[in-house]
Formats: C-alpha cells, structure tokens, sequence
C-alpha cells in the first residue's frame, strides 16, 4: 500500500521519497543512500508524533513534533538514507500525551490505549 489509515477519520500516514529532484509517495518504495524520506501524517485525536529508528540500545527518537491537522500534512523535518548496508527502519508513534522515554526506547508493535504506531520497513535497491 501506498498509504495507511484507518477506517472512521483514525490517523493516516503517507511516505514521500524524495530522489534526484523528484517526489515520490509510497510506504514501499526501495531506497537507497541519498535518498530523503519525508512523512506525512493526519493524527486523528492523537497530537504528539515521533519518529523512531534503531539504535544500539532500543529505538531512538529520530524527530518529535506536536501535530494537530484534519488533513494530511507533512512533518517538518525529512530523513537523509545512509549508506549503511540493509533495510531501513523507522516507527512512527502518535500519542494525545508525551510518552515515556521507556515506551519510546521499545515501541509497541501495535496500536495500544495510549498510542498508534505504524512500523516502517524500506528495502534497499539492487
């Protein structure tokens, strides 16, 4: 799929890749190193979003920003690739209050009462 909602007006995310001038959406769209990822969201009651990456201990929080928007709208800051070897991931978490550093340090797998989270997975191009 190229965009995630859900049903009843619920969050939705959208993954624009930006890569030699041009703008593509998609959540599964390959990247590669230089490529710039930037996300999209409409955080339905939520306010509060984080991006999460992977880090030697847990997840870290790679961008937070409150959000409140009934359209979808880009975050403010995009995602530079690296050229490290693998698929990239991130997850996107979006709460009504801040979260802990404990919750954000081993993000849920699925949506729970306190937050919606959406895991993200990029393969690399061949």
């Amino acid at each position: 799929p190229t965009y995630v909602a859900e049903k009843g007006g619920g969050p939705a995310l959208d993954v624009y890749r930006l890569r030699d001038g041009v703008v593509e959406s998609g959540l599964n769209a390959p990247v590669r190193s230089g490529d710039r990822l930037q996300l999209a969201l409409q955080p339905g009651d939520f306010r509060r979003a984080y991006v999460l990456a992977p880090g030697e201990d847990g997840f870290v929080v790679l961008h937070s920003e409150l959000v409140s928007t009934a359209t979808l709208t880009r975050l403010s800051k995009s995602f530079l690739v690296d050229d490290a070897p693998g698929a990239e991931t991130m997850v996107v978490v979006l709460s009504r209050v801040a979260l802990s550093d404990d919750v954000l340090k081993n993000p849920p797998r699925v949506p729970t009462a306190e937050a919606w989270v959406q895991w993200l997975r990029f393969e690399r191009e061949m």
